[in-house]
Order: structure tokens, then sequence, then C-alpha cells
């Protein structure tokens, strides 16, 4: 009781240097709040549905090369931009309905953006089509779930911090077999669960993507740092240069006379402190683990956000598509590396049950329409997530995948998905032949 009253005293002789301090952050935030939403509120959004032909067999390269396109809409936000007009970091929603036993692909993107679109989704797809559509949530009732209807909804995380890789799709057995039947395409399984649905019953998958800078880079290059042993970067003197530079091109004389390979031929050598890393004393494991990390941070980066929601006639209501969903996502976890796991559940309220997981539903169903941006400010815990159970704490679900990462949980389908029933393009478009004889 001491210490509380000698702590009451101090704050109450020093009340008025803190006080302009909390006033200032509450102003900044609340300014923050008003000035972003004056800013996104004239943003016009469209929802574009794209339909590939029944013949289109490419990879998932070609969707990697859309996202690469899409990270194109990145912008340079200084402080007049932010405080004054509020300006954020526009960004991309690609998802996947399944319906009644058929799959539909939509990008809801800004207006400004459409043209963009197109023509990564043309330039990868030539015979495709791309029609503005209505918004297909816009049909569902916001009262869901009601005595008619009920719903699941989650959003993932990564297990592991961004720079670990998941699974990708250059490790499905898809490169380099010319037999169709022998080649694995990473959505197949979803494909399957979704095709699988009867009327009655929807799933919705949402990835909202938003171009990322460097700092999930260096996040990487940390880790690596790390796992072998590399100091924290001092500042070096002119002489350390001159040194650092000779050292570097002897490493390359040495690599052009007895070859090496690029991580042995920069992690062996003393780092840049002048001591000497543990390279040589890992495991091939721990190895390919820092390689996997380097060839992750290699490549363009996109902030991402997953929401999935079941919707389904309470008597169609089934547990085991909830199941099959989760495992879909579990296909992409590697044991030393990374995955998925589900946060933001709609369920596990211990206290109030019934009342809090009517109110988690309706939350992310919300989120899910307003394609709500990612931003970690969404995700900050609050004092009431005591009442919640472990699974259902309010985590951060932002992190960073690399564009492989992206294409190999969104792409179009081909041939290789027998299951598949989506619109598509009944025929390719294309013009008369150039010998047609005039009338």
């Amino acid at each position: 009781m001491q210490a509380i009253g000698l702590a009451l005293s101090f704050l109450k002789d020093i009340w008025w240097i803190l006080a302009p301090f909390i006033l200032f952050l509450i102003f900044r935030s609340t300014w923050l709040v008003y000035v972003q939403s004056a800013y996104l509120s004239a943003i016009s959004w469209i929802l574009l549905e794209i339909k590939i032909p029944k013949e289109v067999g490419k990879p998932p390269q070609a969707m990697e090369q859309i996202f690469a396109g899409f990270h194109g809409i990145k912008s340079r936000i200084d402080i007049i931009d932010k405080y004054w007009i509020g300006k954020v970091q526009l960004w991309f929603s690609c998802e996947m309905v399944g319906r009644g036993g058929t799959i539909s692909f939509f990008i809801w993107t800004p207006a400004q953006f459409r043209n963009l679109v197109e023509a990564q989704v043309y330039a990868q797809y030539p015979e495709s089509e791309i029609r503005e559509v209505p918004d297909y949530t816009s049909a569902m009732p916001l009262d869901i779930p009601n005595s008619d209807t009920d719903l699941f909804g989650t959003e993932l995380a990564l297990a592991k911090d961004d720079g670990y890789p998941i699974r990708s799709y250059k490790e499905f057995a898809i490169e380099d077999i010319e037999e169709e039947t022998q080649k694995v395409d990473p959505l197949s399984a979803l494909a399957e669960v979704l095709s699988s649905l009867k009327e009655g019953e929807e799933i919705w998958i949402q990835y909202l993507v938003r171009p990322a800078g460097d700092e999930w880079k260096d996040a990487g290059q940390r880790i690596i740092d790390k796992l072998i042993g590399r100091k924290a970067k001092k500042k070096k003197s002119l002489l350390e240069e001159i040194m650092s530079e000779l050292g570097e091109y002897l490493g390359h004389f040495k690599q052009a006379i007895f070859g090496s390979s690029a991580s042995e031929e920069r992690y062996e050598k003393s780092d840049d402190n002048g001591d000497k890393t543990n390279w040589t004393n890992l495991t091939q494991g721990e190895k390919d683990i820092v390689n996997a990390i380097e060839n992750n941070i290699a490549k363009l980066g996109f902030d991402t956000a997953i929401r999935i929601l079941y919707i389904a006639k309470r008597d169609m209501f089934q547990q085991s598509t909830i199941a099959a969903l989760n495992g879909v996502y579990k296909q992409f976890n590697t044991q030393n590396m990374n995955g998925f796991k589900r946060v933001n559940l709609t369920g596990g309220a211990y206290i109030f049950k019934k009342t809090r997981e009517l109110q988690m539903k309706r939350n992310i169903q919300l989120r899910y329409r307003m394609r709500q941006k990612p931003d970690p400010q969404m995700y900050k815990f609050t004092p009431y997530d005591f009442l919640l159970s472990p699974l259902q704490k309010n985590e951060h679900a932002i992190f960073t995948l690399n564009i492989e990462e992206l294409a190999t949980i969104y792409h179009f389908p081909g041939g290789v998905v027998t299951t598949l029933s989506m619109p598509r393009v009944e025929a390719k478009k294309g013009g008369p032949p150039v010998n047609l004889p005039f009338a």
C-alpha cells in the first residue's frame, strides 16, 4: 500500500508533464482514423470475375507473374500523405467461392486499377474472360447466423516468422512431368471440397494482398544471422571497408578457381565484424533452412490476410466440411519451415457463450464483406481477451507471403484438377482467318 501511495504521489506531481504526450497520442490516433476513413471512402471498388478456358493448362508460375505485376501499385507515402491526406497503401482481394458444386474466381480491386488487373490476367491467360459483376456477398442476409442458416468462420496466420516459407507449388511434383495423370496441383484438395458442396451450402475464401516493403526481408535476414551465429553489424572504419572489399575480391577468385555454392561462399567467411560464423557447424537440415529463407525473401512480398467462411442451411451444415477445409491448408505446412494455423475462430468463448459466438460470426462476416484492409491495428489485444478461450484470442493475422507462396494458394487450376466445376469460357476468342475472301 505504501508503494502505491508513493506512485500516486509521484504521478500527482508530474501529471502536467505527461498529459500533453498522452493527449497527443490520443489525438494522433483519432486524426489518423478520420483522414484515412475519408481517403478510403473516396475510393471506388469493383468486383471482377475471371473465367478461364476449359483447355487451359498453365502452371502456377503464370499466377506468380500476375502477382508480380500487382506489386506495381506500391506507392510511397510520406508524412504529409499519411497525416494530412490520409493516404494508405491500397490492396486487392483475390477470392474463391464455392456454391452448389461450382467454383468461381474473383478479384476485388480499386476501379483505378482495373486496367492493370485485366492486363496482367490477359498477359498470362489471353483467352480468358473478365467481367465486372455485382458483389456476391450482398445476396447473403446480414443477420446470419439466424434460425435458418448457420456460419463458421476463421482467419489464418503463419505458425512461424514470415521469413520461413510454406510449402510451395514447386514441391508438389508438378514440374518437369509430361504425363498429365502424374501432375499434382496444390488446389486439387480445395477444388474437391468446393465442388462437393450442395445447394444451400457456400464457402467463401478471401486473400487480401497489399504490396509489402523490405521490412519483412530484413526480418528474414535477422533470422539467418541468428541461425549462423552472425553478430549484429557495426559501423566499419575506412580501413575495415578496404579490407572487406579485398576479402570479397579474394572470395570471388576462390569461387572462380575451385567453385563453391552461394551459401557456402557467403557464410563460410568471416562476418562483417571479423568474427567467424558457425556455418560449417550447422547440420544439413539447418543449412537447408538458411537456404530456404534466403530464397523466400529474395522474391516480392505481399502483406496478406486470409479469411474463410462456410455458410449453410442448418439442416445441411456439416462439421466434416470444416474439418476438410482445415486439412486443405495443412498440406502447405512443413515440419521444419512454416505453415498455417487457424486464428480468430467463430467459437470457443467461455463466458456468455451463445451471445459472444453469435457476435463473432457476424463480425467476421462483416470483415469479409468490407474486404477490410490488412492492418495489424485490427488485431490488437483488448482487456476482454481473458473471456475467450486460447483458440479464440484476437491473434495477429497479418503476415507476409512472397509471390510464389501466393500463387500456390491462389491460381486458376488447369486440366490437372479433374473434379473442378467452374464457369469457363466455352470457346476461344479469335478473329477471322487472314485469307478469308471478300464478297
